[in-house]
């Protein structure tokens, strides 16, 4: 029966058993009646066949074959059972396991529905293997162009620092300007080194360490390199910043959170000031514009996807409240 359907083969041997029963039946009955015929004659036994002990092992032995029958009959079936419970780990493999199963043995000589799903699955297999291929090739090459454009970026950014101090020195330039833009240079140069060590990370992928960080420093810090934009929109700064504010943050993602905050503020807020307030449990830091909110759904607020993700990389609860009259970003502090 090779080559042939599920079908074909449990229809042939439903036939087979069929034909065999009766013949069976009949072909066992004669032999055992020529058996006793021969027997009686020899030793002069003047009993009928139908009512001798040996009649009764006939029907005995003739349940005995039947019970053969179903026998070899539940062994295709469990064959069968045994390659679909086969096919079910593989898929299981595929689905929750890391890496590649192996492929699915499939007799070359018999090809039925399932070997035609075995050979499918081991189709996919291969697919699967020929993308994970790719993906690990295109990924070398993404990190190694952004390892080198990290370098080209690297390279005049270190030049014009260097630059900088000689124009310092050249123009008599005040110490104190010249350290806010290279302070600005510096930050740009470690967010470029960052993206090349996490390229082909999300935020929520990325491990930090969050140590003590003085957020009243880092906050004077951040202030005074969006000062100028902030003055150049109208926007008047208020705060309440107490010194020496210590909390366990990362440094670099902190100034990256206050980035996106003022750039929100500048970009959407149309405000005339901001009111910013520190103290050891949280960070508020309100605006008195329009707000943002988009207007087909007032309850989410344009352009908090990357805030939200960085404040739980740090470990720090957001709160954002946005409305016609402004908004407000409060930051708690979890870690104390």
């Amino acid at each position: 029966m090779k080559n042939k359907n599920l079908m074909y083969k449990y229809y042939s041997i439903m036939l087979i058993c069929i034909i065999l029963i009766p013949v069976t039946f009949i072909l066992l009955n004669y032999v055992f009646l020529l058996s006793y015929t021969a027997i009686s004659a020899i030793l002069h036994i003047d009993k009928p066949f139908s009512s001798t002990f040996v009649y009764l092992n006939f029907y005995a032995f003739y349940f005995l074959l039947l019970i053969i029958f179903v026998i070899l009959g539940a062994k295709f079936f469990k064959r069968i059972i045994k390659r679909i419970n086969n096919i079910e780990h593989t898929l299981e493999k595929i689905i929750y396991r890391e890496g590649f199963p192996d492929k699915i043995n499939v007799d070359k000589n018999s090809k039925d529905e399932i070997d035609n799903l075995s050979i499918t699955i081991n189709k996919l297999i291969d697919r699967l293997r020929y993308k994970e291929l790719m993906l690990e090739e295109n990924n070398a090459m993404k990190s190694e162009h952004i390892k080198q454009l990290s370098h080209d970026i690297n390279t005049p950014l270190t030049a014009i620092n260097l630059e900088l101090y000689e124009l310092a020195e050249d123009y008599c330039i005040p110490q104190n300007k010249i350290e806010h833009v290279s302070s600005k240079i510096i930050y740009t140069s470690e967010l470029v080194k960052r993206v090349s060590e996490t390229h082909n990370y999300s935020i929520e992928n990325q491990y930090v360490f969050l140590k003590e960080i003085n957020i009243s420093l880092l906050l004077d810090k951040s202030l005074k390199k969006w000062k100028y934009l902030m003055g150049k929109h109208h926007i008047m700064i208020s705060s309440s910043v107490p010194e020496n504010i210590i909390w366990h943050t990362d440094k670099l993602l902190f100034e990256r959170l206050l980035d996106n905050i003022f750039s929100n503020v500048i970009r959407h807020a149309e405000t005339d000031e901001i009111m910013i307030d520190l103290n050891e449990h949280q960070l508020r830091i309100d605006d008195y514009g329009i707000g943002f909110i988009l207007p087909e759904n007032p309850s989410s607020v344009s352009g908090s996807g990357v805030i939200k993700s960085i404040c739980a990389k740090l470990n720090l609860k957001l709160h954002i409240q946005s409305s016609e009259k402004g908004t407000q970003y409060t930051l708690e502090n979890k870690v104390i």
